[in-house]
């Protein structure tokens, strides 16, 4: 399983199949997501600093995942770009390609209908929860009793906390201990100098996304009111 489908899967309801989030922050964080899996893979990696700082692919070579397949295609297009446009990029119909793979994976089942009986909406309850429930237990285990995350689950610590999303994977009682812990976390050796450089840009593009759709959200709030 992917950082993309797990984040997916962490704030879709298994049962009415609506995700808890939605807009830029959210696209963002799956751009982030399928950037950072592929810093794992060793297939992108970051050169230069603070503004300079570019994305470029260092093995375009076929990962055998086609979501990451295609991260690398759109990547692999052009030069160089700095990581909020990789992260843009990757975040193009990232919702709909991640869904479709879980689909085909036999986890989510797609579920077409109408609200009000006039506007289509898709829907994506669970077809099989124990991934899910097996990765919330990690990440109980990670940002509430302390244990040692592996790089797959300290980079999708990192994201949920870019995202601002962590509340979806812990209750309210521990969330205070969870984001202290989260950013415990983001100081640990779990990874190489490279992917670590790759996660954080990719945190801070997803955190700029997250903060502009807030700010947009909250002048529309103030001028209707």
């Amino acid at each position: 399983m992917l950082i993309a489908e797990d984040l997916v899967l962490l704030v879709t309801d298994d049962e009415t199949g609506k995700r808890s989030v939605t807009g830029t922050g959210y696209d963002a964080a799956l751009g982030g997501a399928l950037l950072m899996e592929l810093a794992l893979r060793e297939r992108v990696d970051v050169e230069g600093e603070g503004r300079r700082t570019r994305v470029f692919v260092r093995d375009g070579s076929p990962t055998g995942e086609p979501l990451l397949d295609d991260a690398l295609a759109r990547l692999s297009a052009g030069g160089p770009v700095p990581p909020k446009k990789a992260v843009t990029e990757l975040a193009k119909k990232a919702s709909e390609r991640v869904h479709d793979s879980l689909a085909a994976r036999g986890i989510l089942r797609r579920e077409e209908g109408r609200v009000l009986g006039i506007f289509p909406v898709t829907r994506w309850p669970a077809e099989h929860s124990a991934h899910e429930a097996g990765l919330r237990a990690q990440l109980h285990g990670v940002l509430v009793l302390g244990v040692q995350p592996t790089p797959e689950i300290a980079a999708t610590v990192s994201l949920l906390r870019a995202a601002n999303l962590l509340s979806a994977v812990v209750d309210r009682a521990d969330r205070k201990v969870a984001k202290q812990r989260a950013k415990e976390i983001e100081s640990l050796d779990w990874a190489s100098d490279g992917v670590r450089r790759v996660v954080e840009a990719a945190d801070a593009a997803v955190l700029a996304a997250v903060m502009a759709a807030t700010a947009a959200t909250t002048a529309s709030t103030t001028v209707s009111s």
